[in-house]
């Protein structure tokens, strides 16, 4: 597919479709195949674009530049059609692209100015969209696919209080959407299917940002890119099976992921790295899912908490066991599961650390370290039967405090350093509770 307008066909469309200083419209209407419909319209507010194709292999091409209040609407019926549409230096202009068949390609352009919105919809299969706005303010772009093999691509820079909002339904799906140097701007992506893929990244220094990813199926995943950010917010939903999800929020502060997986058998991974006062709330609910989180500056929380049976908790730095879930200074934690045979893994290095937990249920595990100069508390409850909490902490002013509810449960504690306390409160029957301080 091709996008240009020839210097013959350029200078015709001009004298017939441009009209300066006063509104323009231009309704193209082709069937068959391999046609070839192009407008351009200059200095001429409250105009419009209509083009209709139906068939194969037809080009639309639709510019506006300095026409504020104008339109473009580009259809196309058929297969392997393509529209482009481009306004430049506009106000309060839309561009609304729809097309069905196969093998489509969309593009929208649109730079330089306020209030415009860019609508795309495509329906079946295979088909392509893509859409950019640079040094735009209040404005939106808004896709709409439904079939298989769809892919979406949206890019906003420069701008701020700028919409992108990308629904999906179907198999084999892709959407990628990226949000650069922007203040006060909102991602939203939804997907409902199988197999489907999302990426989001809002980076450059930007503040006040927002990404929101809904995905309901199986074998879903979403990549969540924040960096540099400054009160932005991540927030993702996935419901179904084997789902997987990556958010790195780095190099930035004040940030929020809010991650809630509905399902088995899911991976989560929530990084907020070289960054102040964050924080991540990780929930999933359903059977044998893991989460993975680490956090390096100071100030962050950890909020992780599972419901069902065989999950998995590793605060610890990407993928590993204990060589980090939390380094820095007053970091806090907060774990919690609910069901059997869970585990929970965590490590905090640097001072005035916290670690609550709570385990309700059975056969569940908490394996915790503590490794800082001084100050630093875990506090938590165990009710059930057969848990295991098992703490390490290395410091001065340590503090342990664990209470188990239950039967043939057992608290190891080790504490290394001065004015370490530890105290642990058991309830019921066979019952094993040992600590050493040195």
């Amino acid at each position: 597919m091709k996008f240009h307008v020839k210097p013959l066909a350029a200078a015709i469309l001009a004298l017939a479709s441009v009209q300066a200083m006063a509104s323009s419209t231009s309704t193209q209407v082709q069937t068959g195949d391999d046609n070839v419909a192009e407008v351009l319209q200059s200095a001429a507010n409250s105009s419009s674009v209509i083009q209709g194709q139906a068939g194969t292999l037809h080009d639309a091409f639709a510019a506006q530049d300095v026409t504020d209040n104008s339109h473009i609407l580009q259809l196309q019926d058929g297969t392997a059609n393509a529209a482009f549409a481009q306004q430049l230096f506009e106000a309060d202009s839309t561009a609304v692209q729809i097309q069905t068949g196969e093998y489509n390609v969309l593009h929208s352009d649109q730079a330089g100015g306020v209030g415009n919105q860019s609508t795309q919809v495509q329906a079946d299969e295979g088909n392509f969209s893509f859409n950019y706005q640079e040094s735009q303010q209040f404005s939106r772009i808004d896709v709409n696919q439904s079939g298989l093999f769809n892919e979406s691509n949206a890019e906003q820079l420069y701008g701020s209080d700028n919409q992108v909002d990308v629904i999906q339904s179907g198999t084999t799906n892709y959407i990628a959407s990226f949000q650069g140097d922007h203040d006060r701007g909102t991602i939203t992506l939804t997907q409902s299917g199988e197999l489907n893929e999302t990426y989001a990244s809002q980076t450059d220094l930007g503040s006040d940002n927002r990404i929101t990813i809904d995905q309901t199926g199986y074998y879903n995943y979403a990549d969540v890119w924040q960096s540099g950010e400054i009160l932005s917010e991540a927030v993702v939903e996935q419901y179904g099976e084997d789902n997987n999800l990556v958010v790195d929020q780095s190099l930035g502060g004040d940030n929020l992921v809010t991650v809630l997986q509905d399902g088995s058998q899911g991976n989560l991974a929530a990084d907020q790295l070289e960054s102040l006062g964050s924080q991540a709330d990780l929930y999933q609910n359903g059977v044998a899912n893991v989460t993975y989180t680490y956090q390096e500056g100071q100030g962050h929380s950890i909020t992780a908490s599972t419901v069902g049976d065989g999950n998995i908790i590793h605060a610890s730095n990407w993928r590993g066991d204990f060589d980090g879930g939390q380094i820095g200074v007053a970091q806090t934690a907060v774990l919690t599961q609910e069901g059997d045979g869970n585990t929970v893994g965590l490590k905090q290095s640097g001072n005035f650390n916290e670690l609550y937990f709570e385990q309700l249920g059975n056969d569940n595990i908490l394996l915790a370290r503590q490794d800082g100069a001084a100050d630093s508390l875990v506090d938590g409850l165990s009710q059930g039967d057969a848990n295991l909490v098992d703490v390490t902490q290395s410091g001065n002013i340590a503090t342990l405090l664990v209470n188990q509810f239950g039967n043939a449960n057992q608290a190891l504690a080790i504490q290394a350093g001065t004015d370490v306390s530890a105290t642990i409160t058991q309830t019921g029957m066979g019952n094993r509770a040992t600590v050493s301080q040195y």
